[in-house]
């Protein structure tokens, strides 16, 4: 929601790399995301994961990408 509303995150950072973790361990599975070849940094943290073309972006950012959703610059993460 925050995003969608430009608005900045509200989920303690602990909570996001939380989720974060829990996601790429899955790699990608749980929302049909193909994260082959990609590597995450969240530049809020110094959370990363993956190797491969890089994509960077907040923490709350990177959970909506891997949650199958586009951002606002239309930025979305390729399914599987």
């Amino acid at each position: 929601m925050t995003i969608a509303l430009d608005r900045p995150a509200v989920a303690p950072r602990e909570a996001a790399i939380a989720v974060l973790d829990q996601l790429t361990a899955a790699n990608g599975t749980w929302f049909g995301i193909d994260l082959t070849g990609v590597r995450l940094e969240a530049i809020d943290t110094d959370w990363s994961w993956g190797s491969g073309q890089l994509v960077r972006a907040d923490s709350g950012s990177l959970v909506a990408l891997l949650s199958g959703r586009a951002l606002p610059d239309g930025r979305t993460l390729h399914r599987g």
